[in-house]
């Protein structure tokens, strides 16, 4: 079964990913913080993360490095969300180890397309 780790402090968009992910098949972990997240994949790396840009201060492109640095470019793929839709910062935050973009307040039907292409890749 694919694992899916979303890192979110909103409750709500982790209960969100939560049921889209579990419904597409999916065991589905929840973290609060890049340092939780940390912990998770230490213990079991995921196959797609579902990243929150603003937690943590905007520090997410370090937990992204830090991601690639220990485990590859390739996996686990990591998809953006931020309520920021500037082709300049998304730009960037590929050439930092970001796999996809999602535009938050994103729709159910964006979520599973974003996470099949991950997963398919």
């Amino acid at each position: 079964m694919k694992h899916l780790l979303v890192i979110d402090d909103s409750a709500i968009i982790r209960k969100i990913a939560r049921r889209v992910g579990e419904a597409d098949g999916l065991r589905v972990t929840e973290a609060e913080s890049c340092a939780e997240a940390a912990q998770v994949c230490d213990q079991e790396l995921p196959d797609v993360i579902l990243l929150d840009r603003a937690i943590d201060g905007g520090q997410t492109v370090d937990f992204v490095a830090k991601l690639r640095e220990a485990y590859g470019a390739d996996h686990p793929k990591v998809i953006y969300c931020s309520i920021e839709n500037d082709p300049i910062y998304m730009a960037m935050s590929m050439r930092h180890g970001v796999n996809d973009y999602l535009v938050k307040p994103f729709h159910l039907d964006v979520i599973r397309e974003k996470l099949a292409r991950a997963l398919s890749a």
